[in-house]
């Protein structure tokens, strides 16, 4: 059963709102209902005398002639982002009435009660706009609400949102408007166990403006930006003609026209079949964005909001020089050939998602930074992927899921240790080819070395005083070309290391 507020405008409080979402929960195999009620609150108020807060009556898609009283909260769970995204959301606008420009913050607040029987946060999924999706757990923290009649009620208070409003008077001074509307949607998460069904959700949106409100989220991208295949959920070009449409700064709505946006492709530049250092697993993705001649104006990349992205293709991002920490969306799958080429990240870490499957040639091939980490399920690294990075402090962990590495991948790294983790199977010429660090193991589960794979190891040792690469297989079986590709030079002949059989 579910019951709606008739009148909108009963859930409306001067300049703030109060919404209990209160889950009641009845076990239907995996399914559970909820059964949602709006309601009014006088301890909701805002921070700063300026902002005044109005409902947008939205209409209600289940009830004709009727609009949203609340948030409508799907009925049965679990349920996709997808389907998530899709909801009739809550909608609200702020507004400045003052001349100056006032930062403010939108917090989702819990009004859990330690008595009560409630909900894990880490199963609610917030929306706010398009902005991407969150788990309310992941959402930033902010400072409990100590002006509320019943302080002792608030149990956490987390960011939803920071921007800036500017003042009234530049409405007609310089064409900015000094309200904004938002849309916030609230689901269920689809991973959400039986063990919460007869718990219950409550939490209330409170607007906040004044001093200490953090500095406003960077903005979206706008969507009329892209040139976008909806049937796909594929970005393939960039307007850099449109004012509106930074030559700076990217940062990647999640969804366009409210489809989810999966991949960004282009077409020029792919490798050839022909090409020896193609990919040997598939054929290079043939892909579509934004000019080559356009991709070094960008200083600042975010693709950390399109939490449906799936794909980077080729060259999408070559010639991008900008030195802030790159952050990749966490469902990412494929990272295309030379997709990076160019960026250098100086002095940043760069953490490649446990999503992560393949990681096409030169992807990052100018990487330098401090600290490079590979994600859990990555299975093949191409050529030259980073050809760069020395990783000067810091261990560099092949996971056991990589079974390739590409031809010089790392020739320039030369950290403290090297870890080459069981079931990797393959290491192509030169991969690294500048290491000289610490003692490291070469796993059962190899199956080809090229030449110079690890030239430079031992470099000035010989004899008693060489380094020692132990063996995870017997002498005879690693010896076996029908078992082992071993190019007689994978090490420098002139300083071989001590080779470590540690199998009989």
């Amino acid at each position: 059963m579910e019951e709606k507020k008739k009148n909108s405008k009963t859930v409306i409080f001067a300049v703030a709102i109060s919404i209990l979402l209160i889950g009641l929960f009845v076990l239907l195999n995996t399914y559970a209902f909820w059964r949602l009620k709006g309601e009014q609150s006088e301890s909701n108020y805002v921070v700063g005398a300026c902002l005044s807060f109005e409902f947008v009556e939205t209409p209600d898609p289940d009830h004709e002639g009727e609009t949203i009283g609340g948030f409508n909260i799907p009925k049965a769970w679990p349920i996709s982002d997808e389907e998530g995204i899709a909801t009739t959301g809550y909608t609200f606008k702020i507004k400045n009435n003052c001349a100056e420009d006032v930062n403010y913050q939108v917090v989702l607040e819990s009004l859990k009660t330690q008595s009560e029987n409630y909900f894990d946060y880490d199963y609610i999924k917030v929306m706010l706009d398009n902005k991407g999706i969150n788990r309310y757990a992941d959402l930033s923290q902010v400072d409990k609400d100590t002006t509320d009649q019943n302080p002792e009620n608030i149990l956490e208070t987390k960011q939803v949102f920071a921007g800036t409003l500017p003042g009234t008077d530049k409405d007609t001074e310089n064409n900015v408007k000094s309200e904004i509307t938002h849309t916030i949607r609230i689901w269920v998460a689809s991973d959400a166990e039986n063990d919460q069904i007869g718990k219950e959700f409550k939490s209330r949106i409170k607007v906040f403006a004044g001093q200490g409100v953090p500095e406003p989220d960077i903005a979206l991208t706008p969507e009329e930006c892209f040139t976008f295949d909806s049937s796909t959920g594929t970005i393939t070009g960039y307007d850099f003609d449109n004012s509106i449409c930074s030559n700076k700064t990217l940062v990647l709505p999640p969804t366009i026209g409210g489809v989810i946006v999966k991949s960004i492709i282009w077409n020029d530049q792919v490798p050839t079949e022909n090409d020896p250092f193609s990919w040997t697993s598939e054929k290079p993705y043939n892909d579509v964005a934004w000019s080559e001649e356009s991709l070094n104006v960008w200083e600042y990349i975010d693709l950390s909001r399109a939490f449906g992205l799936e794909v980077i293709g080729d060259g999408t991002f070559q010639g991008y020089e900008g030195n802030y920490e790159l952050i990749l969306p966490s469902n990412l799958k494929k990272i295309g050939w030379y997709a990076f080429n160019g960026y250098s990240g100086q002095g940043q870490k760069l953490n490649i998602p446990d999503s992560v499957e393949f990681i096409g040639p030169q992807a990052f091939y100018f990487y330098w930074g401090d600290d490079l980490s590979l994600g859990s399920s990555v299975k093949e690294i191409g050529y030259e992927a980073f050809f760069n990075y020395k990783g000067t402090d810091k261990d560099l962990v092949i996971p056991s899921s990589v079974e390739t590495i590409g031809f010089e991948a790392f020739w320039q790294y030369d950290g403290p240790n090297l870890v080459l983790n069981e079931g990797l199977k393959t290491l192509e010429m030169g991969v690294f080819e500048k290491y000289n660090g610490g003692e490291f193991t070469i796993p059962s589960t190899i199956r080809r070395i090229g030449y110079a794979a690890f030239n430079d190891y031992s470099f000035g040792f010989t004899g008693t005083d060489a380094k020692t690469v132990n063996i995870n297989m017997s002498q005879a079986d690693f010896n076996n070309s029908s078992i082992v590709n071993l190019d007689n030079s994978w090490v420098y002949s002139g300083h071989r290391p001590i080779l470590n059989y540690l199998v009989n």
